[in-house]
């Protein structure tokens, strides 16, 4: 039913902003996301493209909104299960926040906990191990052990566990998580 509201209002706003308006970026990204909630990845794709390629244009390859719209774009090609593609976009976000906000940024430790959760779904269980410690290492001392970042690195490495057989330590990460998560929520 939003469909048709979304492709009427495309041109309203490329006639009222440019049709590389910032605005028109962000009508772009909602629809897009109206189409992942709707499991449409395809479909959304284009319009996560063309919504980077605006912001690329007008707020130059540094701007944290590029980055997360190369972050959204990323999201998007995993759920289509092109993961080399994501895994090319997800180090570009990576390289690009650490430059702008700092290799211990939380940015960063998303950027981290995404990569590793790319290389367990491709079985690449060191790296996903790697990558989740990274953010664990950047959350757990900016953020404390309460809080739900803290408990999330802790699920996703205990999940890297368990595919592995290291059962012991999964199960202790586990716990760790759903104590912070109980205590948090």
């Amino acid at each position: 039913m939003a469909e048709p509201l979304y492709e009427e209002a495309v041109p309203i706003y490329e006639k009222a902003h440019g049709e590389q308006g910032l605005q028109v970026a962000v009508l772009l990204s909602r629809w897009a996301t109206m189409y992942e909630e709707q499991q449409r990845f395809a479909d959304a794709e284009p319009l996560l493209s063309r919504a980077l390629l605006i912001r690329q244009s007008q707020l130059g390859p540094d701007d944290p909104s590029v980055a997360e719209a190369l972050n959204n774009l990323a999201n998007n090609l995993v759920e289509q299960q092109r993961y080399p593609e994501a895994e090319v976009l997800y180090l570009q976000v990576r390289e690009q926040l650490e430059k702008s906000t700092g290799e211990k940024s939380l940015d960063v430790s998303v950027v981290w906990s995404n990569l590793g959760k790319l290389y367990r779904m491709q079985e690449k269980y060191k790296e996903s191990e790697d990558a989740l410690l990274k953010a664990y290492a950047i959350r757990r001392p900016t953020l404390g052990d309460n809080h739900v970042l803290v408990a999330q690195s802790l699920y996703e490495m205990a999940l890297t566990d368990a595919v592995q057989g290291k059962l012991e330590r999964g199960i202790d990460r586990m716990r760790r998580a759903t104590k912070t998560f109980e205590n948090v929520l």
